[in-house]
């Protein structure tokens, strides 16, 4: 019934609005450790942080507040779970505006990103989409960006009528922003007019200079450097994870002084660096608004 309602509520949004993630960017890098990173765009509307427990994996969300009518509920766009298995589903440029029906013989973009609370790894999410054609609803064109601890990142699209689009890492990271990752060949870089290839750009030339000792701090710092300055679409939350510890460090609404620390394992948050106090706040399904952590609502 929930998926029900979300669908509804997506097909609801795109009949009467423009709105748009817009500028959303991602980002798995493999040097003298994992990390992933991922900078949210979006409205100023509602954030809030979730933790979810099915079976022996915890994750770990990022979800943004839609409205149906008078009901509103929250999507998930990022996510972490306790076996290191890290998902982010972005929208993807230019539309498809007559998508295939749904049916039992394929999956939306969205239902794919869900299986990082059931799945330990990439592997694992891919077989289920094998044999399988991903689909989006007409208007809300969707990707998604899977990584792991064992070294493999994809990026997930809708392909052909068979089976899905995939997109294998190469060399050390993957970078994904807003479009097609499947149009580029090994090495090429995004025509300038493609949505996101100013960031896809930028997230290249950074790691491919520092990709060999990128951390915490350099994850950070790229977040800061790619986050979007269009006040209409401004970022929300910017994410570095890291799947050994299985934390989560996060800039809220664009302030990069003062850094959260998330647990996925212990399923907290906190006040990390450049806090007077260290406040330590419990997630659970319900979650906790990003405004009632910082006081702030843009």
């Amino acid at each position: 019934m929930k998926k029900v309602i979300i669908l509804l509520g997506v097909t609801c949004i795109i009949s009467f609005t423009s709105e748009s993630l817009f500028a959303c960017t991602s980002f798995a890098v493999y040097g003298s450790q994992v990390i992933y990173g991922m900078n949210f765009d979006f409205l100023n509307l509602p954030m809030k942080f979730i933790a979810s427990t099915q079976g022996d994996i915890t994750s770990f969300h990022l979800a943004f507040e839609r409205t149906l009518g008078d009901v509103k509920f929250f999507v998930n766009t990022a996510a972490m779970n306790t076996k290191g298995l890290f998902a982010s589903c972005q929208e993807l440029h230019p539309t498809n505006e007559n998508p295939p029906g749904k049916s039992d013989e394929n999956l939306f973009t969205f239902e794919l990103y869900d299986a990082v609370n059931r799945c330990p790894s990439v592997k694992d999410v891919l077989e289920l989409s094998r044999d399988k054609p991903l689909i989006d609803l007409a208007g809300l064109t969707l990707h998604n960006l899977f990584a792991d601890t064992s070294g493999m990142a994809v990026v997930t699209e809708a392909g052909d009528k068979e089976k899905a689009a995939i997109t294998e890492k190469e060399g050390t990271f993957i970078v994904m922003t807003n479009f097609p990752n499947q149009s580029l060949a090994a090495g090429d870089f995004p025509d300038e007019e493609e949505k996101g290839a100013d960031r896809y750009i930028l997230c290249h030339e950074y790691l491919n200079e520092h990709g060999d000792d990128f951390n915490i701090e350099h994850g950070l710092k790229l977040l800061e450097k790619a986050y979007n300055r269009d006040p209409e679409y401004p970022t929300g939350c910017s994410m570095v994870f890291d799947p050994q510890n299985l934390m989560v460090y996060a800039a809220l609404f664009r302030d990069f002084e003062h850094i959260w620390q998330v647990s996925v394992a212990d399923k907290t948050v906190k006040e990390y660096r450049g806090f007077d106090t260290a406040r330590v706040y419990k997630l659970d399904e319900e979650g906790i608004l990003l405004s009632d952590l910082t006081g702030v609502t843009a």
